[in-house]
């Protein structure tokens, strides 16, 4: 069975996760608006007050910000990447990286995953603003994950 290693950067946690781990419910949701959020900002669900904007390079690599919003601003809280492309393993960490040293100046750096699949998730300071999204994005990062880098496999495990 495949598995992805997925990490915190900012507490340096890292758990190995299965693809029948993401919560079906996520699934669905981010089913229906994965294409629309590499296009712009959307809205997970109606009245959730969570946002997400994918870039997605390849079919091998992607970053998502989490967001939440006040009045007409969006805010990040959290910021997740991935990639099943060896070639491409430092390359996304290093970007994870360089956010994390943005926004933490004198954190300590982590040392490049030895292996992909990974997912990694940086937490934003102004996330603590925004708990209720917070509570909820180890589940929902680690479903994006899957559908990002192994489509087929959440597929077979959740859309049928």
């Amino acid at each position: 069975m495949r598995s992805i290693n997925h990490y915190t950067l900012n507490s340096g946690n890292n758990r190995i996760t299965y693809a029948n781990e993401a919560p079906r419910e996520i699934y669905f949701l981010l089913q229906s608006i994965i294409n629309k959020a590499k296009k712009g900002i959307v809205e997970v669900s109606e009245g959730m007050g969570m946002y997400i904007y994918i870039t997605q390079e390849d079919a091998s690599t992607y970053i998502c910000t989490v967001y939440g919003k006040i009045k007409d601003q969006y805010v990040p809280v959290v910021i997740t990447a991935g990639t099943k492309d060896e070639s491409k393993r430092k390359y996304v960490w290093d970007t994870m990286e360089k956010y994390l040293i943005s926004l933490f100046p004198g954190e300590y750096i982590r040392h490049v995953p030895v292996a992909t699949p990974y997912i990694v998730d940086l937490v934003v300071p102004s996330s603590y603003i925004f708990y209720d999204i917070l509570k909820m994005t180890g589940d929902f990062c680690k479903c994006l994950g899957w559908m990002m880098l192994f489509p087929e496999e959440m597929y077979e495990i959740h859309g049928k």
